[in-house]
């Protein structure tokens, strides 16, 4: 990718079956999870590990599921690039629900040997991290939660862990513009299928929201 700038240590990738660290606790450590993710944990029966940013009720009447109108679609297409531009503007964050923590802030999907159960349908930021993707500034980075480190040598190959992790980080964003451009073109139907519930519409920005 043209510009792209990459910060990660260099000939190192995570140990995660070293680290004493746990990665998945703390009141940084919350895990938005975008709309593939939320599908896959439904399909899996984890409800109860779905955390919203409101309570989960009904989706209302009839005429409330009606108003989102084909003149807004336009309209929408040109804020997304307004949203995606402006940090505070975080509508992942006050808009899509999170794994659910315990009151100790630990994700409460933790084994009681501080495993993953769910590391075959984990969310698209547990697989990338801890690389992160800054897009103001088009930087793929190494963020400072995570100390464990190890030497790899790979040489000549692009599917290296860094090439892995900086291709998952990349998707991790990429599956945000899509989830923004999917409640921008089709908000009824997304509001009106199983996922609606647990996004919170009261925090979309007014143009987006049904």
């Amino acid at each position: 990718m043209d510009g792209l700038k990459v910060r990660l240590p260099l000939g190192q990738s995570t140990d995660c079956e070293e680290c004493l660290n746990i990665c998945c606790a703390g009141p940084t450590s919350k895990v938005t999870l975008n709309t593939h993710d939320l599908a896959r944990l439904l399909d899996a029966g984890y409800e109860h590990s779905i955390e919203t940013q409101h309570q989960v009720g009904a989706l209302g009447t009839m005429q409330d599921r009606r108003l989102v109108k084909q003149k807004r679609k336009k309209a929408s297409l040109n804020v997304l690039s307004t949203t995606l531009s402006k940090p505070s503007m975080n509508v992942w964050e006050s808009c899509f629900p999170t794994l659910r923590q315990d009151t100790w802030q630990t994700c409460t999907l933790l084994t009681e040997g501080r495993r993953c159960s769910i590391y075959e349908i984990w969310p698209s930021s547990c697989a990338r991290y801890p690389v992160a993707y800054d897009a103001q500034n088009h930087l793929v980075f190494w963020a400072k939660g995570c100390r464990s480190v190890t030497r790899v040598v790979t040489p000549g190959s692009l599917a290296t862990p860094q090439h892995m992790l900086v291709r998952a980080a990349l998707e991790a964003y990429n599956e945000k513009i899509r989830d923004l451009i999917l409640l921008a073109m089709c908000a009824k139907e997304v509001r009106e299928s199983r996922l609606g519930p647990y996004l919170n519409w009261e925090a979309l920005p007014k143009v987006l929201s049904p």
